[in-house]
C-alpha cells in the first residue's frame, strides 16, 4: 500500500450491519428450530424471534433472518429514529405473542410445550433466549445512540 493512502472497505456500514443481522437471525432461527423439537416442542421461540412478522401464519416461522437483516440495515444506515421505532414495534409484537401465542395453537398449549422444551432441549431453548437477549441489548444500545436527523 502506498504511503498516505487509506485502505477502503468495499462494504458500507449498512451492508455490514445487514449481514450481521442476517447471521444473527439465522442463528436464532436454528435455535428456534431446535426448540420446536421436530413438531413436538414449542413454536414460541419462532414467534418471539421474528416478531412482529411472525404474526403472519406459517410465513412467520421463517421471519427471524429477514426481520433481523432489516433491523441491521436500519441500525447500520443510521436512519434517524427509525431503528428505535422498529424495535418498539418488535417489542409490541413479542408482547402479543407472549400473551396470545398467536397462530401456534392455544396459549395454554404453547406454554405447556415450552415447559417440555425446557426439559427435552434445554440448550436450544436457553441458548436461544441468551442469544436473543444479547442481541436485544446490542440493538437497543445502538438504536438509542443514534441521533435524529436535523
Amino acid at each position: 500500500m502506498e504511503r498516505g493512502k487509506r485502505r477502503t472497505n468495499h462494504l458500507s456500514r449498512a451492508a455490514r450491519f445487514t449481514f450481521a443481522g442476517l447471521g444473527y437471525g439465522v442463528v436464532l432461527f436454528f435455535l428456534a428450530f431446535g426448540c420446536a423439537g421436530f413438531g413436538h416442542g414449542s413454536y414460541l421461540p419462532f414467534a418471539i424471534f421474528g416478531a412482529p412478522f411472525s404474526l403472519i401464519p406459517v410465513a412467520g416461522l421463517f421471519a427471524a433472518p429477514f426481520v433481523w437483516a432489516l433491523y441491521g440495515f436500519l441500525l447500520g444506515g443510521r436512519r434517524g429514529r427509525w431503528p428505535l421505532a422498529v424495535l418498539f414495534l418488535h417489542l409490541a409484537g413479542v408482547c402479543v405473542v407472549l400473551i396470545f401465542a398467536f397462530g401456534f395453537g392455544s396459549a395454554k398449549q404453547q406454554w405447556e410445550y415450552l415447559g417440555k422444551s425446557a426439559f427435552h432441549v434445554p440448550g436450544a431453548l436457553w441458548g436461544g433466549l441468551a442469544v436473543y437477549g444479547i442481541g436485544q441489548l446490542v440493538a437497543w444500545t445502538l438504536a438509542l445512540r443514534l441521533k435524529a436527523p436535523c
